[in-house]
């Protein structure tokens, strides 16, 4: 974390976003901010953009939130889209929980949020 202020062009320095992907080969966790562009970078640390989407978004501090995406997925007939990553959107300070976090899980031809964004990782 202590590494995070040498990422510049950083769009909300409030918040990290927690990438994740997983399959039956590999699970990744990735701590990131969003950038406006990938221009420099300090050492230890890579650039990636994040392609275009559509994601379902919850946030509960009572019910898990991947269960309400989960339960929103089946009953309007989407399904999860393997290809890109899941989400996680925190605030500096807060304890780092799935009830403290916007989630966003991707999905497949829907309508919805559809965006492409720069990150920037670093070590926690």
């Amino acid at each position: 974390m202590e590494h995070r202020a040498g990422i510049s062009n950083v769009l909300n320095r409030d918040e990290y976003v927690c990438l994740h992907f997983c399959n039956d080969v590999v699970f990744t966790y990735i701590y990131c901010m969003e950038v406006s562009e990938r221009n420099t970078f300090p050492e230890g640390m890579i650039g990636f953009t994040v392609p275009g989407g559509d994601y379902a978004k919850a946030r509960s501090k009572s019910t898990d939130p991947y269960r309400l995406i989960q339960t929103y997925i089946k009953e309007s007939g989407l399904e999860n889209h393997s290809g890109l990553f899941t989400m996680e959107v925190f605030r500096f300070g807060d304890e780092e929980s799935k009830y403290n976090a916007d989630i966003l899980v991707p999905i497949k031809n829907a309508k919805g949020l559809q965006t492409e964004c720069n990150f920037q990782s670093f070590q926690q």
